[in-house]
């Protein structure tokens, strides 16, 4: 099966360093390698003065543990948004009754720059949290140019980096980022189950009192000083890092794995284009590509499906999207792109632009 999906298809040694004996967790030497994978990680955020903790949770627990753990040092956090993910941030805040504003858009217009610099000038906020890649949509949201705002206005910067993290150039120091989220089943090609949050110091401490125990910023930060999780880990994944990194630090870094997706991810459009075809997205990550039909996509889903090949379908019926991530190579987009075109032809699905 050829997976357009999260994780895709996944590096034979990361399927290997799977299927071995599960590592026990409490020693020295498993210690030793989270805290490597954890130095890695910030290393390819280009964030090396910062510190990185992690869960056996999916993206939404680093999320829980970033508001709830520096959420109540703030009086009110902009949580921008303009998408699912975003959505579910807002949703969190408020349940965790944070003090929040939300300023949305559509997802394929344009950000409101001037709203966002306003609020962040009426010294309302301390912080302000997006999402870099909403992959409900295929956008990417300019982090460069938030983070200069934010940097203007002495607000924090809490960014999900889920869905660009290793698809699309990701500068958390250049930028200006304070806090990041990650999780392994997205650029990192891993299985799900492991979450991360990355820290630099412009962050500052948290607060006294976390409003989430299992996900307690300072009770894992004191644990992971020796590279132990404070609740029992999902070790086997710990180990799929590990070989993961090995293979990024081979290819020399983050960079030539973001050049890698972007070839497939523009590989893929320029074959849609000899269908007349093109994504949704306004600025489009390279992560994902987006595409609605005039009509329901399941059956072009099923379809694909059926002769191997799966892709992402969508809440919304009209909409699916593939993404570029894992081992399929540039043939395989474009042999993808063709199969597609043929079976929405014989379906009548006509593309749409919006």
């Amino acid at each position: 099966m050829k997976l357009f999906v999260f994780p895709g298809n996944l590096d034979a040694e990361v399927r290997t360093a799977g299927a071995a004996e599960v590592p026990y967790a409490r020693t020295a030497s498993f210690g030793s390698l989270v805290c490597r994978c954890h130095q890695r990680l910030a290393t390819l955020a280009e964030a090396d003065d910062g510190e990185v903790i992690s869960f056996t949770a999916s993206g939404t627990g680093a999320a829980e543990c970033l508001l709830g753990g520096w959420g109540p040092r703030w009086d009110n956090i902009l949580i921008l948004h303009a998408g699912t993910f975003g959505e579910r941030w807002l949703t969190m805040a408020r349940h965790l009754g944070l003090g929040s504003t939300s300023l949305r858009w559509l997802p394929h217009d344009e950000p409101p720059w001037e709203e966002i610099a306003e609020a962040l000038a009426s010294g309302r906020h301390q912080a302000v949290m997006a999402v870099h890649h909403e992959t409900s949509s295929g956008e990417l949201l300019d982090l460069e140019r938030l983070g200069a705002i934010c940097r203007t206005h002495d607000v924090r910067l809490l960014v999900d980096a889920i869905g660009s993290f290793l698809a699309d150039e990701f500068a958390m120091t250049r930028w200006g980022v304070d806090a990041a989220i990650l999780s392994s089943q997205k650029g990192l090609c891993l299985p799900p189950g492991l979450a991360f949050l990355l820290m630099r110091p412009t962050l500052g401490p948290p607060a006294p009192h976390s409003l989430s125990y299992y996900f307690d910023p300072q009770r894992h930060r004191d644990n992971f000083a020796r590279g132990q999780a404070p609740w029992s880990p999902a070790a086997q994944l710990y180990t799929q890092l590990a070989c993961r990194l090995d293979t990024l630090d081979n290819q020399g870094g983050a960079a030539p794995e973001q050049a890698r997706v972007r070839e497939k991810a523009s590989a893929f459009r320029t074959a849609l284009a000899a269908h007349g075809w093109r994504g949704t997205a306004r600025h489009p990550s390279a992560c994902v590509t987006a595409l609605r039909f005039d009509g329901s996509t399941a059956p072009l889903v099923q379809a694909l499906a059926d002769q191997g090949w799966l892709i992402l379908p969508s809440p919304d019926a009209k909409l699916v999207r593939i993404a570029h991530l894992g081992e399929n190579s540039i043939a395989d987009h474009e042999e993808l792109a063709q199969l597609m075109g043929q079976q929405a032809a014989l379906m009548g699905l006509t593309m749409t632009s919006s």
